[in-house]
């Protein structure tokens, strides 16, 4: 038999013009393409590259809730040229690496650790300027390290200041003041009660 390389469907050394059916393996040595839509009811391995030029359809409705669960499963790396779209929850495992802007479209309010936009169960570093626009809020101790200057300051507990403390404008305390070391005012001070 003539040895006739396919280019489509009807080249080859064997052409079907109607349907096919094997109830057994298939065996490939080649190339295999399909004009049409393929539709897989079982498994399917691949032990090479695979390439799309097409849009490619997962229809299985299985959840993710860790590296090996989902309609789809990759165990080894991801490489995505544009954007990812995600409906749901995204579970990272291990850290993330951002090398452009990160952004929350969220606008839930924070009142508590919990509800809020981007809730971090763990610490956070940041190692330039941090921004709050509204309130910022600290259940726990509070520390700088640099001069940080502030335009309001509101303290319902207790504060404690081991370096200077410069202000430029009023100070309002609704209890008691216990200096325990010397206070230098440059202007007067007044005091209206006892």
């Amino acid at each position: 038999m003539a040895l006739v390389e396919l280019t489509s469907s009807t080249s080859g050394s064997v052409m079907f013009a109607g349907g096919f059916g094997v109830a057994r393996s298939v065996s490939i040595g080649g190339s295999l393409t399909i004009a049409g839509s393929s539709v897989i009811s079982g498994s399917l391995s691949t032990n090479s590259n695979n390439q799309a030029s097409g849009n490619l359809s997962i229809n299985g409705t299985n959840d993710s809730s860790s590296p090996t669960t989902g309609a789809k499963i990759s165990l080894v790396g991801l490489g995505v040229g544009k954007s990812v779209s995600i409906e749901e929850n995204l579970f990272v495992t291990r850290s993330y690496t951002f090398t452009g802007n990160f952004q929350f479209s969220s606008t839930a309010e924070a009142v508590l650790v919990n509800p809020a936009s981007a809730v971090h169960a763990g610490g956070i570093s940041v190692a330039k300027s941090r921004y709050v626009g509204t309130n910022l809020t600290d259940s726990e101790v509070f520390s700088f390290i640099r001069t940080s200057p502030f335009t309001n300051v509101v303290v319902s507990g207790s504060m404690v200041l081991e370096r200077d403390l410069d202000m430029s404008g009023n100070i309002n305390f609704g209890g008691t003041l216990f200096p325990t070391g010397q206070s230098v005012f440059a202007a007067s001070a007044t005091v209206l009660g006892h």
